[in-house]
């Protein structure tokens, strides 16, 4: 049934992100790591018909592909940053349309990009982090994306 209603939202082209980090402190035990590549790995399946996401808060993207071996840290290290910074964690395939719902402004997450992460909030050109960085290198640029996106008039 859950199933069924993913992929009937993600035919219509509406992204249910899934709280990563909720899943994994619900889980403590081992099967948690098991568990969320099964997650990712049935997202990622889901996602390979959609051809763009929307967005309306600020959002940290991890981008991978579905054969890359990285998948799956690359999603518990984007999903842990958004976390503790307040963002959405959603995970996308390269080629994806990012789309600015409030400011109707459309951009490409580049189709070479092995694994990374776009930063993107309302009103502000969306940030590409090209590489699976560290932790605590993401969270700074995060931190310093959301600095930038707070600093923006507001009333526009």
């Amino acid at each position: 049934m859950k199933a069924s209603i993913l992929f009937t939202l993600t035919a219509a082209g509406i992204l249910v992100a899934t709280p990563w980090s909720v899943t994994l402190a619900q889980r403590p035990d081992s099967t948690a790591r098991q568990e969320l590549e099964r997650e990712t790995r049935r997202e990622l399946r889901l996602q390979t018909q959609m051809r763009s996401v929307a967005f309306e808060t600020p959002t940290l993207f991890v981008v991978a592909p579905l054969d890359s071996p990285d998948t799956s840290a690359a999603q518990a290290t984007g999903c842990s940053v958004a976390a503790a910074t307040g963002m959405r964690c959603v995970h996308l395939l390269p080629g994806v349309e990012i789309v600015d719902r409030r400011y109707s402004a459309v951009s490409v997450v580049p189709r070479d990009l092995a694994v990374g992460y776009v930063l993107a909030a309302p009103g502000i050109r969306p940030s590409l982090v090209r590489e699976a960085v560290p932790r605590a290198a993401l969270e700074d640029s995060a931190r310093a994306f959301l600095r930038a996106y707070r600093a923006l008039p507001r009333g526009r």
